[in-house]
């Protein structure tokens, strides 16, 4: 009776444990970030609208000369991984920017890629955090 209780309990662990790695992370909400570079400092706020494994929502820029508002489109979630895609103005010109990033609890490592109608190719590394409610 013992080696069946501990078959159960051994079982019943086992679940519990594979739900819990199986759970993609939670992506849904406000994530923040503010960058200063030497001319300028721009905040991004996301906001995801997760349903699944996909994820919809939107970016917004804010810079001491503009303010901009992209749709994210394309979202996937593939464990701690994500990608989307970025539909913005930039320097009014319409443009669509890729998004890939890594999702570590609060915290959100994402590469932005595209072509900005200027500087031709561009790339940035943001850190983002999630906006605690409240």
């Amino acid at each position: 009776m013992l080696r069946y209780r501990c078959h159960t309990l051994f079982l019943c662990l086992l679940l519990v444990v594979s739900i819990a790695v199986a759970s993609p992370p939670d992506l849904s909400g406000q994530w923040e970030t503010t960058v200063t570079g030497p001319q300028d400092t721009v905040t991004y706020t996301f906001r995801f609208d997760v349903e699944g494994g996909a994820f919809t929502g939107a970016v917004k820029t804010v810079n001491k000369k503009e303010e901009a508002t992209g749709q994210i489109t394309d979202g996937k979630i593939d464990g701690n991984n994500i990608s989307f895609k970025i539909h913005i103005l930039i320097d009014h010109v319409p443009s669509t920017v890729s998004a890939t990033g890594i999702i570590s609890g609060d915290q959100l490592k994402l590469t932005i890629e595209g072509e900005d109608p200027h500087d031709g190719h561009r790339k940035i590394e943001l850190t983002v955090t999630r906006k605690k409610s409240g």
